[in-house]
């Protein structure tokens, strides 16, 4: 469960157990007691397809079931800039 911090989406309450988060098909950090799954994102993409608006925030591309990418069409990571994408 490898994943940026941003491309976590919470999967249960803090006061979730681990075996709980598991049951539930996530992944659980137990260093932070954070139960989450991660919007899979194939980074860089050469055609990435849009899924945000101009100024949408992280949380609400997350909740559209999107993810950002920190990887402008080059390749190069875009620092401060994100994009936010359909999953593939």
């Amino acid at each position: 469960c490898r994943t940026w911090d941003e491309d976590r989406f919470n999967c249960g309450s803090s006061r979730i157990t681990e075996s709980e988060c598991r049951l539930l098909g996530c992944c659980f950090n137990p260093e932070k007691n954070l139960c989450f799954r991660s919007i899979p994102c194939n980074r860089p993409q050469d055609t990435p397809e849009d899924c945000g608006w101009p100024g949408v925030t992280s949380q609400q591309c997350h909740q559209a079931g999107c993810c950002e990418n920190r990887y402008s069409h080059t390749g190069a990571i875009t620092h401060g800039i994100h994009w936010c994408i359909h999953p593939k």
